[in-house]
């Protein structure tokens, strides 16, 4: 168990941030401040419920009733949904093999973003980066959306961080969208908003200017100033939340790679995806593993179905045709959504409820109460979570083997 540390990882975060420092002793350890809401609100809401007790319709059990009843209900169920899915990818794993044990379906609490992302990706293929790589090398970032306030030290860790290769050059930054969050950026962005037009057309304008292309009407003297910035930049890399770009996407992910792509034509320039924390890069990959496909799959046939639209969270409760939600959930308290179906909770163990759940299990959260692994929010590289306090709260997967188990399926790690 590791206390005191001065090199603790946060998985709250899509950055990975893994520099965070504890102080308290081993009885009463408490996050330094670390300069990120996330990370404080993260850490400091799981040190402080190292223990919860399981409940049936809110009446506490123990663990063993926890998982007969659990085991009951999806064994009844024609169709349950395993959804949320926010947890570290030991959690995500045993997850998605419950659920093909219980003929289930499996989307993330972003899958629309991560939908988005495959799309764009299958369209036309995505020219992008590691975080090191544009970290040492790019000298214009365009950050998109709300970058800046999902990734509070995205300033500190990427624009002017400790060590670079080539820190005589510092990058200049521009978001395009949302504001910075007041005393985020400490100046180092340069904020421009969204035109009326909306994302997807500023970006399709951006590309046919540098392109060379003439538009009608009259010259927007802020889109040709960016033009040239991109165009005199040597590697400009382009960063965006894929959870965060709302219903249309894909469209705009495929825009930016346009974007990309034309401003490749005579030098270089990359995307940057960023996940958003919620475990969802570790679903993805771990759903991509699995099964072949991503989230938003179906094994109630007994092969793989990869549907995202058909298999989708919302749809599938606001149809009624799943009978059982199953929400996972060892990273983040926040509620389940609100439904008529019969809700299973496995969950953080400050878990917050509007309506009190068919059951809650309260897990270990991983990279507090339990070891663990979460991929970081660009993909390629696997952060080792660290236990930093005693717990005896279960572990995701212990809890879902026992219902595999009980369902008559071993599960196979």
């Amino acid at each position: 168990m590791a206390t005191n540390d001065a090199a603790v990882p946060c998985p709250f975060c899509g950055l990975g941030c893994d520099d965070l420092s504890l102080t308290g002793g081993s009885d009463s350890p408490r996050l330094e401040a670390a300069g990120c809401p996330k990370a404080e609100e993260g850490f400091s809401l799981a040190l402080g419920a190292p223990a919860a007790t399981p409940a049936i319709a809110g009446r506490r059990c123990t663990l063993d009733e926890a998982v007969e009843h659990a085991g009951r209900l999806l064994a009844e169920a024609r169709l349950p949904l395993f959804a949320g899915l926010a947890g570290d990818l030991l959690d995500i794993q045993a997850a998605l093999r419950l659920a093909e044990a219980a003929g289930g379906v499996v989307d993330h609490r972003n899958g629309a973003g991560l939908t988005a992302a495959a799309a764009a990706l299958q369209a036309g293929g995505l020219m992008t980066t590691s975080l090191g790589d544009a970290r040492n090398r790019a000298d214009l970032w365009l950050l998109v959306g709300d970058v800046p306030r999902r990734f509070p030290r995205i300033t500190e860790r990427l624009l002017e961080p400790r060590e670079r290769l080539h820190m005589d050059d510092m990058p200049e930054a521009l978001v395009i969208g949302e504001a910075p969050p007041a005393g985020t950026s400490g100046g180092a962005f340069e904020h421009l908003p969204v035109p009326a037009g909306g994302l997807h057309d500023f970006i399709q304008v951006l590309r046919a200017r540098l392109a060379g292309r003439h538009l009608d009407g009259e010259p927007d003297a802020g889109i040709e100033a960016l033009v040239q910035r991109l165009g005199n930049a040597r590697f400009p890399v382009i960063v965006y939340a894929p959870a965060a770009l709302g219903d249309h996407g894909d469209l705009v992910i495929r825009a930016l790679g346009g974007l990309v792509r034309t401003l490749n034509d005579s030098g270089r320039a990359a995307l940057l995806p960023l996940g958003g924390g919620d475990g969802d890069v570790s679903a993805h990959q771990a759903a991509a593993w699995h099964s072949g496909f991503g989230m938003g799959t179906s094994f109630h046939s007994g092969v793989p179905e990869y549907d995202p639209a058909l298999w989708s969270t919302g749809r599938l409760l606001a149809s009624g045709e799943a009978d059982l939600l199953v929400w996972v959930s060892s990273l983040d308290a926040a509620p389940p959504p609100a439904t008529a179906v019969p809700t299973l909770v496995f969950g953080h163990p400050a878990s917050r409820f509007d309506a009190t759940p068919e059951l809650f299990v309260p897990l270990a959260v991983p990279g507090v109460h339990r070891h663990g692994v979460v991929h970081r929010g660009d993909g390629p590289a696997l952060l080792p979570l660290k236990a930093l306090t005693a717990s005896e709260l279960p572990a995701g997967a212990e809890v879902f083997e026992r219902l595999a188990a009980g369902l008559g399926t071993e599960v196979q790690s």
